[in-house]
């Protein structure tokens, strides 16, 4: 799926050559040097991006790498054009996109704990500190049923982007940003329930959050994401309803 609101273009799933090649347009006007260095720079987080999740698939059935990882870095991309970040400053927020659900990704803890190092080991403190924050912490860390544990969590996430310092904020703040549209614009592919649960927090609670740190236009993508599946699944709805039965016709 594809689609585009004030320049912003939807790809639902980016396959390597074409996050490669639309890479290479990006730093494009970097003198060879810096556009070499960004270039590697991303490429290690790549790297350990496969390493994390080949051979993972989405709710879709579709590989996990090319079916969120890269959309969201590809979302990324054009938000932090639009919000005024340079070319310079963005390759520390596309390692740390592309790295966003390393972590939290994992249900064994030995396995989280083994990415962590790896990140924190690996990558610059501020790549790391993005991370963490993008990394929403385990269910079992909050007190309560499931619903008060999934509402404790995602209060506990925001806060922790929030709180990081404003050069890196501002990046997290756009990841996740990519990473809701992302989400929304793949959820037809979630169970009904999961459908409305999801749509009613990012309406109740992420759409203001975003509007609160990153304005209207930006989080305007959001919306519009959201109206898009709405509609699509009214739509569904109509159409899965059976048509009313025709009357007989009477034999002359």
């Amino acid at each position: 799926m594809t689609g585009e609101k004030r320049g912003l273009e939807f790809r639902t799933v980016v396959e390597w050559p074409f996050f490669t090649t639309a890479l290479g347009k990006h730093f494009g006007g970097l003198p060879t040097k810096q556009k070499q260095e960004a270039i590697d720079r991303i490429t290690d987080a790549m790297l350990q991006v496969i390493d994390a999740h080949e051979g993972k698939k989405r709710e879709s059935g579709g590989p996990y790498i090319e079916g969120h990882d890269l959309p969201v870095t590809y979302f990324y991309m054009q938000l932090a054009d639009m919000a005024g970040i340079t070319k310079a400053e963005q390759p520390m927020g596309i390692q740390a996109s592309l790295l966003h659900d390393v972590i939290e990704n994992p249900t064994d803890k030995r396995l989280r704990d083994k990415y962590r190092a790896r990140i924190a080991q690996n990558y610059h403190p501020d790549v790391v500190k993005i991370v963490e924050a993008l990394t929403k912490r385990p269910y079992d860390d909050f007190a309560g049923g499931k619903k008060l544990q999934r509402i404790a969590r995602t209060q506990a996430h925001l806060q922790a982007i929030a709180e990081l310092p404003e050069e890196l904020r501002r990046h997290a703040l756009l990841i996740k940003l990519a990473d809701r549209i992302h989400n929304i614009l793949t959820l037809q592919y979630s169970t009904p329930g999961k459908q409305t649960r999801y749509s009613r927090e990012t309406r109740d609670v992420f759409l203001p959050f975003f509007r609160t740190h990153l304005g209207d236009e930006l989080t305007g993508h959001l919306e519009h994401a959201l109206s898009l599946h709405v509609n699509r699944r009214a739509l569904g709805t109509m159409l899965k309803q059976k048509a009313p039965a025709k009357r007989p016709t009477k034999r002359l």
